[in-house]
Protein backbone atom coordinates (compact mmCIF):
# COMPACT_ATOMS: atom_id res chain seq x y z
CA UNK A 1 0.00 0.00 0.00
CA UNK A 2 1.66 3.08 -1.20
CA UNK A 3 1.45 6.57 1.01
CA UNK A 4 -1.19 8.10 -0.63
CA UNK A 5 -3.27 5.46 0.14
CA UNK A 6 -2.59 4.74 3.69
CA UNK A 7 -3.03 8.49 4.03
CA UNK A 8 -6.57 8.10 2.68
CA UNK A 9 -7.01 4.89 4.66
CA UNK A 10 -6.52 7.33 7.94
CA UNK A 11 -9.04 9.74 7.45
CA UNK A 12 -12.12 9.77 9.55
CA UNK A 13 -14.82 7.70 7.80
CA UNK A 14 -12.91 6.05 5.40
CA UNK A 15 -12.81 2.25 6.18
CA UNK A 16 -11.65 0.88 2.99
CA UNK A 17 -10.91 1.23 -1.07
CA UNK A 18 -11.09 -1.44 -4.06
CA UNK A 19 -10.93 -1.88 -7.89
CA UNK A 20 -14.56 -1.15 -8.95
CA UNK A 21 -16.89 0.65 -11.29
CA UNK A 22 -17.82 3.67 -11.21
CA UNK A 23 -21.13 4.37 -9.83
CA UNK A 24 -24.19 6.93 -9.96
CA UNK A 25 -27.30 6.73 -7.98
CA UNK A 26 -26.04 3.24 -6.88
CA UNK A 27 -25.62 1.92 -11.28
CA UNK A 28 -22.40 0.99 -12.64
CA UNK A 29 -21.63 3.77 -15.51
CA UNK A 30 -19.20 1.23 -16.73
CA UNK A 31 -15.51 3.89 -16.09
CA UNK A 32 -13.28 1.39 -13.89
CA UNK A 33 -12.10 3.47 -10.99
CA UNK A 34 -10.92 3.60 -7.05
CA UNK A 35 -13.93 3.06 -4.86
CA UNK A 36 -13.10 4.57 -1.67
CA UNK A 37 -15.90 2.86 1.01
CA UNK A 38 -17.02 5.00 3.54
CA UNK A 39 -19.06 4.23 6.27
CA UNK A 40 -21.21 7.71 5.35
CA UNK A 41 -21.02 9.40 3.24
CA UNK A 42 -21.05 13.34 3.73
CA UNK A 43 -21.32 16.41 1.03
CA UNK A 44 -18.31 17.56 0.55
CA UNK A 45 -19.26 21.13 1.28
CA UNK A 46 -19.24 20.10 5.22
CA UNK A 47 -15.75 18.67 4.89
CA UNK A 48 -12.41 20.07 5.52
CA UNK A 49 -9.92 20.22 3.05
CA UNK A 50 -7.93 17.47 4.62
CA UNK A 51 -10.81 15.34 4.73
CA UNK A 52 -12.24 15.40 0.93
CA UNK A 53 -10.77 12.20 -0.89
CA UNK A 54 -8.93 13.30 -4.11
CA UNK A 55 -10.53 12.90 -7.44
CA UNK A 56 -7.46 10.92 -8.71
CA UNK A 57 -5.22 8.28 -6.54
CA UNK A 58 -2.52 7.30 -8.92
CA UNK A 59 -3.77 8.08 -11.89
CA UNK A 60 -6.78 6.71 -10.94
CA UNK A 61 -10.66 8.34 -11.14
CA UNK A 62 -12.20 7.68 -7.78
CA UNK A 63 -15.53 7.04 -6.20
CA UNK A 64 -16.87 7.49 -2.86
CA UNK A 65 -19.46 5.03 -2.02
CA UNK A 66 -21.41 4.66 1.36
CA UNK A 67 -21.22 0.93 2.90
CA UNK A 68 -21.52 1.36 6.50
CA UNK A 69 -19.50 -0.07 9.27
CA UNK A 70 -18.28 -3.76 8.27
CA UNK A 71 -18.57 -6.14 11.26
CA UNK A 72 -17.48 -10.09 11.23
CA UNK A 73 -20.41 -11.93 10.69
CA UNK A 74 -20.85 -14.39 12.97
CA UNK A 75 -23.78 -14.50 15.39
CA UNK A 76 -23.73 -13.90 19.36
CA UNK A 77 -25.65 -15.02 21.90
CA UNK A 78 -27.40 -11.68 22.59
CA UNK A 79 -28.81 -11.70 18.92
CA UNK A 80 -30.23 -15.27 19.73
CA UNK A 81 -31.36 -14.42 22.90
CA UNK A 82 -34.22 -11.68 20.92
CA UNK A 83 -34.87 -14.40 18.73
CA UNK A 84 -35.95 -16.68 20.94
CA UNK A 85 -38.06 -14.54 22.15
CA UNK A 86 -39.22 -14.11 18.65
CA UNK A 87 -39.95 -17.43 18.93
CA UNK A 88 -43.04 -16.68 21.33
CA UNK A 89 -44.14 -14.26 18.99
CA UNK A 90 -44.83 -16.42 16.08
CA UNK A 91 -46.10 -19.18 18.05
CA UNK A 92 -48.75 -16.93 19.88
CA UNK A 93 -49.95 -16.20 15.64
CA UNK A 94 -50.27 -19.64 14.74
CA UNK A 95 -54.02 -20.90 14.71
CA UNK A 96 -55.75 -18.12 14.04
CA UNK A 97 -53.14 -15.19 12.49
CA UNK A 98 -55.31 -12.78 11.21
CA UNK A 99 -57.51 -12.59 14.37
CA UNK A 100 -54.27 -13.28 16.76
CA UNK A 101 -52.06 -10.32 15.00
CA UNK A 102 -53.26 -7.43 16.65
CA UNK A 103 -52.87 -8.92 19.95
CA UNK A 104 -50.01 -10.05 19.37
CA UNK A 105 -48.40 -7.26 17.82
CA UNK A 106 -49.58 -5.32 21.20
CA UNK A 107 -48.03 -7.82 23.85
CA UNK A 108 -44.82 -7.64 21.96
CA UNK A 109 -44.25 -3.77 21.38
CA UNK A 110 -40.50 -4.91 22.30
CA UNK A 111 -40.01 -6.18 18.93
CA UNK A 112 -39.97 -3.60 16.36
CA UNK A 113 -38.86 -4.61 13.02
CA UNK A 114 -37.19 -0.94 11.84
CA UNK A 115 -35.88 -0.08 15.30
CA UNK A 116 -33.32 -2.04 17.86
CA UNK A 117 -35.45 -3.69 20.28
CA UNK A 118 -35.08 -4.03 24.63
CA UNK A 119 -32.70 -6.59 24.24
CA UNK A 120 -30.83 -3.69 22.19
CA UNK A 121 -30.36 -6.48 18.77
CA UNK A 122 -31.96 -6.27 15.88
CA UNK A 123 -34.58 -9.09 14.87
CA UNK A 124 -33.81 -8.58 10.82
CA UNK A 125 -36.17 -10.33 7.85
CA UNK A 126 -32.80 -13.49 8.19
CA UNK A 127 -33.90 -14.09 11.85
CA UNK A 128 -37.47 -14.10 11.13
CA UNK A 129 -36.95 -16.01 7.73
CA UNK A 130 -35.23 -18.82 9.88
CA UNK A 131 -37.58 -18.63 12.28
CA UNK A 132 -40.77 -19.05 10.46
CA UNK A 133 -39.34 -22.43 8.60
CA UNK A 134 -38.68 -23.59 12.07
CA UNK A 135 -42.09 -23.21 13.44
CA UNK A 136 -43.54 -24.64 10.11
CA UNK A 137 -41.65 -27.69 10.90
CA UNK A 138 -41.91 -27.90 14.43
CA UNK A 139 -45.56 -27.70 13.82
CA UNK A 140 -45.58 -30.59 11.37
CA UNK A 141 -46.61 -28.03 8.28
CA UNK A 142 -42.91 -29.06 6.20
CA UNK A 143 -40.26 -31.19 6.14
CA UNK A 144 -37.95 -28.99 4.71
CA UNK A 145 -34.58 -28.57 6.25
CA UNK A 146 -34.17 -25.93 9.38
CA UNK A 147 -30.86 -24.44 9.09
CA UNK A 148 -30.76 -23.88 12.95
CA UNK A 149 -31.60 -27.45 13.92
CA UNK A 150 -29.83 -30.61 14.24
CA UNK A 151 -29.41 -31.46 10.85
CA UNK A 152 -27.59 -35.35 9.75
CA UNK A 153 -25.73 -35.48 7.51
CA UNK A 154 -24.91 -32.14 8.21
CA UNK A 155 -25.18 -30.29 4.82
CA UNK A 156 -23.30 -27.01 3.77
CA UNK A 157 -25.46 -24.04 5.04
CA UNK A 158 -26.74 -24.56 8.38
CA UNK A 159 -25.60 -23.74 11.71
CA UNK A 160 -21.90 -24.30 13.26
CA UNK A 161 -20.09 -23.00 15.99
CA UNK A 162 -16.81 -23.78 18.03
CA UNK A 163 -18.36 -25.18 21.67
CA UNK A 164 -17.19 -21.67 23.43
CA UNK A 165 -18.10 -19.61 20.58
CA UNK A 166 -21.27 -17.85 18.53
CA UNK A 167 -23.06 -19.35 15.43
CA UNK A 168 -21.66 -19.22 11.73
CA UNK A 169 -21.98 -21.41 8.75
CA UNK A 170 -20.78 -24.72 7.28
CA UNK A 171 -19.50 -23.18 4.06
CA UNK A 172 -18.32 -26.43 2.25
CA UNK A 173 -16.85 -29.87 2.20
CA UNK A 174 -13.42 -29.74 1.44
CA UNK A 175 -10.64 -31.97 1.35
CA UNK A 176 -6.96 -31.96 2.09
CA UNK A 177 -4.47 -31.84 -0.11
CA UNK A 178 -2.28 -34.42 0.82
CA UNK A 179 -4.57 -36.84 2.37
CA UNK A 180 -7.76 -36.08 0.82
CA UNK A 181 -9.61 -36.12 4.22
CA UNK A 182 -12.76 -34.67 4.42
CA UNK A 183 -12.88 -31.55 5.90
CA UNK A 184 -15.57 -28.75 7.30
CA UNK A 185 -14.73 -25.30 6.22
CA UNK A 186 -15.74 -21.91 7.98
CA UNK A 187 -14.48 -19.19 8.83
CA UNK A 188 -11.30 -19.01 12.05
CA UNK A 189 -14.06 -16.74 14.17
CA UNK A 190 -16.78 -19.24 13.37
CA UNK A 191 -14.75 -22.55 14.12
CA UNK A 192 -11.85 -21.27 16.14
CA UNK A 193 -13.47 -19.04 18.32
CA UNK A 194 -11.80 -15.54 16.59
CA UNK A 195 -8.17 -16.99 17.46
CA UNK A 196 -5.45 -14.55 17.18
CA UNK A 197 -1.90 -14.50 16.14
CA UNK A 198 -1.75 -13.24 20.11
CA UNK A 199 -4.18 -14.29 21.39
CA UNK A 200 -5.16 -18.22 20.58
CA UNK A 201 -9.15 -18.75 21.87
CA UNK A 202 -8.90 -22.11 20.60
CA UNK A 203 -7.01 -25.31 20.74
CA UNK A 204 -6.30 -27.86 17.79
CA UNK A 205 -8.89 -30.78 18.39
CA UNK A 206 -11.59 -28.43 20.18
CA UNK A 207 -15.19 -29.40 19.96
CA UNK A 208 -17.26 -28.08 16.52
CA UNK A 209 -20.93 -28.74 17.17
CA UNK A 210 -23.90 -28.78 14.90
CA UNK A 211 -25.68 -26.41 15.16
CA UNK A 212 -23.90 -24.09 16.82
CA UNK A 213 -24.22 -23.77 20.46
CA UNK A 214 -26.46 -20.55 21.17
CA UNK A 215 -29.16 -22.75 18.15
CA UNK A 216 -30.51 -24.46 20.97
CA UNK A 217 -29.93 -28.86 20.84
CA UNK A 218 -26.83 -29.83 19.36
CA UNK A 219 -24.49 -32.64 19.03
CA UNK A 220 -20.49 -32.72 17.66
CA UNK A 221 -19.97 -32.34 14.33
CA UNK A 222 -16.09 -32.25 14.26
CA UNK A 223 -12.86 -31.27 15.77
CA UNK A 224 -11.36 -28.27 14.74
CA UNK A 225 -8.17 -29.53 12.58
CA UNK A 226 -6.66 -26.11 11.58
CA UNK A 227 -6.65 -22.22 10.96
CA UNK A 228 -5.02 -19.09 10.22
CA UNK A 229 -4.20 -17.02 13.06
CA UNK A 230 -6.08 -13.48 13.09
CA UNK A 231 -3.55 -10.21 12.75
CA UNK A 232 -3.99 -6.78 15.00
CA UNK A 233 -4.53 -3.83 13.26
CA UNK A 234 -2.25 -2.28 11.60
CA UNK A 235 -0.75 -5.64 10.18
CA UNK A 236 -2.42 -7.05 7.28
CA UNK A 237 -5.21 -10.13 6.94
CA UNK A 238 -5.74 -11.74 3.79
CA UNK A 239 -8.32 -14.93 5.00
CA UNK A 240 -10.54 -15.49 7.86
CA UNK A 241 -10.95 -19.53 7.57
CA UNK A 242 -10.65 -22.45 9.31
CA UNK A 243 -11.53 -26.47 9.04
CA UNK A 244 -12.81 -28.94 11.12
CA UNK A 245 -12.56 -33.40 10.84
CA UNK A 246 -15.77 -34.59 10.63
CA UNK A 247 -16.58 -37.29 13.59
CA UNK A 248 -17.28 -39.24 10.69
CA UNK A 249 -17.52 -39.39 6.70
CA UNK A 250 -21.68 -40.52 7.05
CA UNK A 251 -21.83 -37.36 9.07
CA UNK A 252 -21.35 -34.50 5.92
CA UNK A 253 -22.56 -34.05 2.52
CA UNK A 254 -20.70 -32.18 0.06
CA UNK A 255 -24.02 -30.59 -1.83
CA UNK A 256 -24.48 -27.36 -0.27
CA UNK A 257 -28.38 -26.19 0.70
CA UNK A 258 -30.21 -25.11 -1.85
CA UNK A 259 -27.32 -24.78 -3.98
CA UNK A 260 -25.60 -28.05 -4.82
CA UNK A 261 -22.27 -29.39 -5.33
CA UNK A 262 -19.34 -26.78 -6.10
CA UNK A 263 -18.07 -27.78 -9.52
CA UNK A 264 -14.64 -25.49 -9.56
CA UNK A 265 -13.10 -22.20 -8.61
CA UNK A 266 -12.92 -18.84 -10.32
CA UNK A 267 -11.98 -15.41 -9.51
CA UNK A 268 -14.11 -12.65 -8.85
CA UNK A 269 -15.16 -9.89 -10.95
CA UNK A 270 -16.58 -6.51 -11.07
CA UNK A 271 -20.24 -6.88 -11.87
CA UNK A 272 -20.39 -10.99 -11.25
CA UNK A 273 -23.56 -12.46 -10.32
CA UNK A 274 -23.08 -14.83 -7.01
CA UNK A 275 -25.14 -16.81 -4.46
CA UNK A 276 -24.78 -18.12 -1.39
CA UNK A 277 -26.54 -20.55 1.15
CA UNK A 278 -25.92 -19.54 5.24
CA UNK A 279 -27.23 -19.69 8.61
CA UNK A 280 -29.01 -16.94 9.07
CA UNK A 281 -30.42 -15.56 4.87
CA UNK A 282 -30.80 -18.87 3.58
CA UNK A 283 -30.07 -18.43 0.01
CA UNK A 284 -29.61 -14.73 -1.49
CA UNK A 285 -27.75 -13.30 -4.67
CA UNK A 286 -25.58 -10.40 -4.58
CA UNK A 287 -23.31 -8.59 -7.45
CA UNK A 288 -19.22 -8.15 -7.06
CA UNK A 289 -18.88 -4.31 -6.05
CA UNK A 290 -14.96 -4.40 -6.12
CA UNK A 291 -11.73 -6.64 -6.05
CA UNK A 292 -8.24 -6.57 -4.46
CA UNK A 293 -10.01 -4.03 -1.99
CA UNK A 294 -8.49 -3.36 1.84
CA UNK A 295 -11.16 -2.75 4.19
CA UNK A 296 -11.28 -1.97 8.27
CA UNK A 297 -13.41 -4.65 10.06
CA UNK A 298 -14.60 -4.61 13.44
CA UNK A 299 -14.48 -8.16 15.04
CA UNK A 300 -16.27 -6.28 18.77
CA UNK A 301 -14.39 -6.34 21.88
CA UNK A 302 -12.60 -3.00 20.23
CA UNK A 303 -11.06 -5.05 17.57
CA UNK A 304 -10.54 -3.41 14.30
CA UNK A 305 -8.95 -5.56 12.06
CA UNK A 306 -7.08 -4.69 8.23
CA UNK A 307 -8.21 -7.25 5.59
CA UNK A 308 -6.03 -6.98 1.95
CA UNK A 309 -6.98 -8.77 -1.46
CA UNK A 310 -10.78 -8.49 -0.34
CA UNK A 311 -14.03 -8.77 -2.53
CA UNK A 312 -17.07 -6.78 -1.85
CA UNK A 313 -20.20 -7.50 -2.79
CA UNK A 314 -23.58 -5.47 -2.29
CA UNK A 315 -25.45 -6.92 0.67
CA UNK A 316 -26.21 -10.73 0.86
CA UNK A 317 -25.99 -11.52 4.04
CA UNK A 318 -26.49 -10.80 8.26
CA UNK A 319 -24.75 -12.15 11.28
CA UNK A 320 -24.63 -16.04 11.27
CA UNK A 321 -23.90 -16.04 7.82
CA UNK A 322 -20.09 -16.09 8.22
CA UNK A 323 -18.00 -19.11 6.70
CA UNK A 324 -21.02 -19.07 3.59
CA UNK A 325 -19.19 -20.59 0.46
CA UNK A 326 -19.75 -17.82 -2.28
CA UNK A 327 -20.64 -19.19 -5.72
CA UNK A 328 -21.14 -18.54 -9.70
CA UNK A 329 -24.21 -19.10 -11.15
CA UNK A 330 -21.91 -22.59 -12.27
CA UNK A 331 -21.60 -23.07 -8.60
CA UNK A 332 -17.73 -22.41 -9.22
CA UNK A 333 -16.26 -20.90 -5.60
CA UNK A 334 -15.09 -17.47 -5.51
CA UNK A 335 -14.45 -16.68 -2.10
CA UNK A 336 -15.88 -17.50 1.69
CA UNK A 337 -18.32 -14.90 3.35
CA UNK A 338 -16.82 -13.62 6.90
CA UNK A 339 -18.19 -9.98 7.00
CA UNK A 340 -20.47 -7.08 6.16
CA UNK A 341 -22.40 -4.16 6.84
CA UNK A 342 -26.14 -2.93 6.45
CA UNK A 343 -25.06 -2.27 2.74
CA UNK A 344 -22.55 -4.70 1.94
CA UNK A 345 -20.97 -8.39 1.95
CA UNK A 346 -16.77 -8.85 2.54
CA UNK A 347 -15.81 -11.85 0.98
CA UNK A 348 -12.19 -13.67 1.60
CA UNK A 349 -11.18 -15.01 -2.40
CA UNK A 350 -11.22 -18.46 -2.49
CA UNK A 351 -7.78 -19.06 -3.62
CA UNK A 352 -5.97 -17.76 -1.25
CA UNK A 353 -8.43 -19.56 1.33
CA UNK A 354 -7.60 -23.18 -0.35
CA UNK A 355 -3.93 -21.98 -0.47
CA UNK A 356 -3.81 -21.18 3.44
CA UNK A 357 -5.73 -24.10 4.52
CA UNK A 358 -3.93 -26.30 2.15
CA UNK A 359 -7.60 -27.75 1.20
CA UNK A 360 -9.17 -28.77 -2.38
CA UNK A 361 -12.73 -28.95 -3.71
Amino acid sequence: MNDQLQEMLAMPGVIGFGNGIKETNGHPTGTEALLVFVEKKIPRSELGDNECVPNLINNILTDVIEIGEIFAHNEASGRRAAAQGFVVFLRNLVGNPAKNFPKTLHKNLTFNFNAKATTKERINAGDFLSLWRWLIKERGGSSAVSRISLVRPAVPGVSIGHYQGGAGTFGALVYDKKSSQPLILSNNHVLANTSMMSNARASINDLITQPAGIDGSNEAIGYLARYAALNVYPNPNCVDCAVAKPVSAAAVSPEILEIGKVTGVTEAAPGMTVKKSGRTTGLTIGKIRAINSTVKVNYGEGRILLFEKQIIASKMSEPGDSGSLVVDFRNRAVGLLFAGSNQSTIINPINQVLETLQVKF
